[in-house]
């Protein structure tokens, strides 16, 4: 399943991004424009006080030379016209000669004011200005001697209200501006994200439909149109491809289901089953179209005598079906040659012979061959006259049931074919003698070894075994389909293992 967790639109990350991008560009360029303000109207008011008291400076000249207090607290006294002057000194020889203060001063603010007048006072000219205070002080000169020195302490409430305009009119226009941009940012993320909504839904129209008719079209000329051209390309070259994978694909299924025809033909018919057993069933069931298990039923003799036998080659689907062809090819040579010579029938020289065949045929001959297919399999030959079983086995066993009691022969442990297999190996071969009502049964290991169950382990030899006693006694059709629907139930929902051939019959 998708992890949705945390997600985030193309869409919202482009309007986040813009809008992030536009307000820190407001907010740097306020910050700027708002400092480069206050620094320029703070030059501008300290410009204007210089101005000032340079004026008032001339003309306190013949008040301070004469000594004339009265002169110079009325000169003093004028500039109470402007609001921001808080306070003016005259100093003569060190000494404050004249001043004037504002009556509603407080005294805390006069004490910083007597504080900045104490540092700053000099026989220079100087400008200061603080948070709260603009400061200028310039001397007097008479005939080129300085004979005092006069002072102008205003407060900076006027910069404050204009500082405090400006920072009110750029939040409006920074407001205005971020609405602005908001409404921009949904308009160009609109330009950038239509095109990708348009391929996202071609994309989930594909994969919804798994139909590959579909075009995208945009009238911008930019990098989207090429990209929308390279998907058109690349639809249209998957969807002729698709067609043509289509066509190979129904081919090959033909020709594969045209090989199961074939395959299925080579299965022997339940009448010669009827005719030899008391009762039978027969479960071929190949995990593809074809698989790599086979058995074959021979007669022999008028009825008399039978030969099965049951074969898992390697691998299932086409190349096991291929293995079972060879095999069958060599069953032929070997039913032949009984027929013609009369030999008799022993299925642990047949399975010999099987070996020796396919390691010469495939030239597996040693560990350098290419190929190492072979199989597992059994062979089983009834003499209804002698009433007698022959068996021999490669990796496969037979069960069957006598008196209530299920009796298992081992198979020779050594397969049919394969590179590591001996050529000159001798199979072993037993003898079984038969009488009415004995069931016998054969199973390649599709069935055994098919996972399933809660923990996905194999079906398993006990529970098979376990099956055929505890229905041993019902009809052969009947337990037939018990094992079917037993190893469905244990199956559920796994995937199946392998080609499946269980043959059972009734003496």
């Amino acid at each position: 399943m998708e992890n949705t967790k945390g997600f985030r639109s193309i869409k919202s990350k482009l309007i986040y991004l813009l809008g992030f991008s536009a307000m820190m560009g407001i907010i740097l360029s306020s910050i700027a424009t708002f400092t480069h303000t206050a620094n320029s109207q703070k030059t501008q008011d300290l410009k204007v006080l210089s101005q000032l008291t340079e004026i008032i400076n001339l003309n306190l000249l013949a008040a301070v030379e004469f000594d004339d207090d009265l002169s110079a607290k009325a000169i003093l006294h004028s500039l109470e016209q402007d609001n921001s002057i808080q306070a003016s000194y005259i100093t003569k020889t060190g000494v404050i000669f004249s001043s004037h203060m504002k009556h509603d001063i407080e005294k805390a603010y006069l004490q910083v004011l007597e504080a900045i007048y104490k540092e700053k006072v000099s026989n220079e000219p100087f400008d200061y200005i603080d948070f709260d205070h603009m400061v200028v002080n310039r001397p007097i000169i008479s005939d080129g001697e300085m004979i005092g020195s006069f002072m102008v302490i205003a407060d900076t409430q006027r910069l404050k209200d204009a500082l405090l305009e400006q920072l009110f009119v750029q939040l409006m226009a920074a407001i205005l501006a971020l609405i602005v941009i908001v409404l921009l940012a949904f308009k160009l993320q609109k330009m950038f994200t239509a095109p990708i909504f348009t391929l996202s839904r071609a994309i989930n129209y594909i994969a919804s439909s798994n139909r590959y008719d579909i075009q995208v079209e945009t009238e911008s000329n930019d990098e989207f149109k090429s990209l929308f051209k390279g998907f058109n390309t690349m639809v249209d070259v998957t969807n002729e491809q698709r067609e043509k994978l289509k066509e190979i694909h129904k081919h090959t299924r033909d020709s594969i289901e045209y090989a199961s025809l074939i395959q299925g033909a080579l299965i022997p018919e339940s009448r010669q089953f009827q005719e030899c057993f008391d009762g039978h069933f027969s479960i071929w069931h190949p995990k593809d179209i074809v698989g790599g298990d086979i058995y074959f039923f021979e007669e022999f003799k008028n009825k008399e005598d039978y030969l099965l036998m049951m074969i898992d080659c390697t691998g299932h689907g086409v190349p096991g079906a291929f293995v079972t062809m060879l095999v069958k090819a060599i069953e032929r040579q070997i039913v032949g040659r009984i027929r013609n010579t009369g030999e008799d029938i022993s299925p642990a020289k047949i399975l010999s012979i099987f070996n020796s065949s396919m390691k010469h045929i495939l030239k597996q001959d040693d560990d350098s061959s290419i190929s190492n297919a072979g199989f597992d399999g059994a062979i089983l030959y009834y003499n209804k006259v002698e009433k007698t079983i022959k068996f021999a086995g490669a990796e496969t066993p037979l069960l069957y049931m006598d008196e209530d009691v299920l009796h298992t022969i081992k198979g020779s442990r050594h397969s049919i074919g394969y590179k590591k297999s001996d050529a000159n190996y001798q199979f072993k071969e037993h003898i079984i003698n038969v009488k009415p009502g004995m069931q016998f049964y054969l199973t390649t290991d599709g069935y055994i070894d098919q996972n399933g169950g809660e923990k996905g382990f194999g079906f398993g030899k006990t529970r098979f075994k376990e099956l055929i006693i505890k229905n041993y006694q019902e009809s052969m059709a009947d337990q037939q389909e018990l094992l079917l629907l037993a190893l469905a139930d244990y199956q559920g929902e796994a995937e199946r293992n392998d080609d499946i051939t269980v043959i059972g019959f009734r003496i």
